[in-house]
């Protein structure tokens, strides 16, 4: 596919906007002003907005009567290959004239809320941050040079940083507004917020990536398989082992050192698709994580080994997907947890927890410090953001790897470190050297690959049903409630499906569709 496939770029609209760029304190916001008159008599110089800005403004409409140009996988990684300037400029372009239609459509979907529900100061700040985004990136001229291109990436990458308190104003947002507004309705506009907020950071991400690799010295070099962010040789078996590995040490945080169970991988297990990493990765992670916390709760030790039961994984390459399938024993899901799975109101005060959660980019490289990590580190929240650089949120693949050899995991250190950025390993020697410990058993008809977590980590293990003796599963973690309905947004916008099928007093299976050639377009509401 060439250059000229991908999607068009709409014209520039002007906007006729206040020429102040200051940003929006609480006393300026439009819903205070409407509810403090007096703050708009006594300081009337000051006045930023009206009550028109939020009910009745006409600087939206332009936008919002522009239609989204949606755009698939398969469009971005042919797209990215071979970049030259005239191809960066133009993808800059681009994302430049989407990104506030895409604002667009939201912030009228905020101004369709009800007005109590507005006025919550949660929902304000996050319908603040999208006004403020939609202004700034409506009001960047064409891009023509890579110096324009290079300062639009600095903007962007700010509002990237900016935007990632959204998720947990509008969690509690959403708690504290269940009373006035339908479930139904609730659930319709968190999913269209966050299927929107996917889309955005799709464009600005792999935007921002392509930039980076054009200006590193060595960006010609296409053999590490990225382009952008989409990895070309995603292969089932990788994702799995990176995610168990993450899964298992968070659920064994969680717990105060009880063992998770093993997981069994069989199937397609080295079929190569093109994806998203972080993506596919979060999913696959959250089900993990739910599986492995049900067995170690309720799981039944096996009577001679004393194990848990195992997590049995199986891949199925199709004509036309990828299907993963979950199997776990651990007793099923409850039917009243089960009732309201995939819904943000069925359940708000599952959401409470967001009050200690400043920040969430809902990728898997975050619970690299996750919040049951740092409960037990004894590090508080505040101190997280400190110990993150200015790019946070915004992971871009690092240039090509010189040593070829490199393993996943690095032995040397009791922590995993994700990175699942290095190379494939080149032989099974290698794999079996890794602290991962993947162990593969062969025959003629049939291969299973067992990943025991507990050989990835050197650090004294809490005597429990390894030994012989019993040890009650107590959670500790912090859970925020929304990995289902999040994961299940991510598997559908780019054509996946995300289904739990339960036996209570069983188990569950999870089965986990994505599409292999990437030819679906985004799936999002406008």
């Amino acid at each position: 596919m060439s250059a000229s496939a991908f999607p068009s770029i709409a014209p520039t609209i002007g906007v006729a906007t206040s020429s102040s760029a200051a940003a929006i304190s609480p006393q300026t916001s439009p819903l205070f002003r409407m509810n403090n008159p007096a703050s708009i008599v006594q300081q009337p110089q000051a006045r930023r907005y009206s009550p028109q800005h939020f009910y009745q403004n006409r600087i939206l409409d332009p936008f919002v009567n522009q239609p989204v140009s949606p755009i698939t996988l398969r469009q971005l990684v042919f797209f990215g290959r071979n970049m030259q300037e005239d191809k960066l400029i133009k993808s800059a372009n681009y994302v430049r004239t989407e990104l506030p239609i895409r604002l667009a459509h939201r912030i009228r979907d905020f101004q369709n809320l009800p007005f109590i529900v507005g006025t919550n100061p949660h929902i304000e700040l996050v319908y603040d941050l999208y006004w403020q985004a939609f202004e700034k990136l409506s009001k960047v001229p064409e891009i023509k040079t890579l110096e324009d291109n290079d300062a639009f990436c600095e903007l962007v990458k700010g509002l990237l940083n900016d935007h990632l308190v959204v998720i947990p104003q509008l969690a509690l947002g959403i708690m504290e507004c269940s009373k006035h507004i339908p479930p139904d309705q609730v659930d319709r506009f968190m999913n269209k917020m966050l299927r929107s907020r996917i889309s955005r950071r799709v464009l600005a991400e792999q935007h921002l990536s392509l930039t980076s690799n054009f200006n590193s010295p060595n960006h010609m070099m296409t053999d590490r398989g990225y382009i952008g962010i989409i990895y070309t040789h995603c292969r089932p078996r990788d994702i799995i082992e990176r995610t168990a590995i993450l899964a298992a040490e968070t659920c064994w945080q969680g717990s105060g050192g009880m063992e998770p169970p093993k997981v069994f991988l069989d199937g397609n297990i080295d079929a190569e698709f093109s994806y998203i990493p972080d993506h596919i990765e979060y999913i696959l992670y959250e089900l993990l994580k739910n599986s492995m916390r049900f067995v170690m709760k309720n799981g039944i030790p096996d009577a001679r080994t004393g194990e848990l039961p195992p997590i049995q994984i199986t891949v199925c390459e199709g004509t036309h997907d990828i299907v993963f399938r979950i199997s776990d024993k651990g007793g099923g899901i409850p039917p009243d947890m089960e009732a309201h799975l995939w819904s943000y109101a069925q359940s708000p005060a599952r959401f409470a927890n967001f009050e200690k959660i400043s920040k969430m980019a809902a990728t898997i490289q975050e619970r690299m410090v996750s919040p049951s990590r740092s409960a037990n580190l004894g590090i508080d929240d505040s101190q997280l953001s400190d110990r993150k650089d200015d790019n946070e949120g915004i992971v871009l693949p690092p240039p090509p790897a010189t040593n070829k050899n490199s393993s996943y995991y690095g032995a040397e250190s009791t922590t995993i470190r994700l990175d699942r950025h290095a190379p494939p390993r080149a032989s099974k020697s290698t794999s079996s050297s890794a602290s991962s410990s993947f162990s593969t058993a062969s025959s003629q008809h049939h291969q299973r690959t067992v990943i025991d977590p507990s050989q990835s980590r050197t650090a004294a293990r809490k005597p429990g049903h390894l030994d012989g003796t019993t040890h009650q599963y107590e959670d500790q973690s912090l859970h925020l409630g929304i990995g289902l309905p999040m994961s299940r947004v991510y598997a559908e916008y780019w054509g996946g499906d995300l289904k739990v099928f339960t036996m209570h007093g069983y188990g569950t299976d999870a089965y986990a569709k994505f599409c292999k050639f990437g030819n679906i377009y985004e799936n999002f509401d406008v």
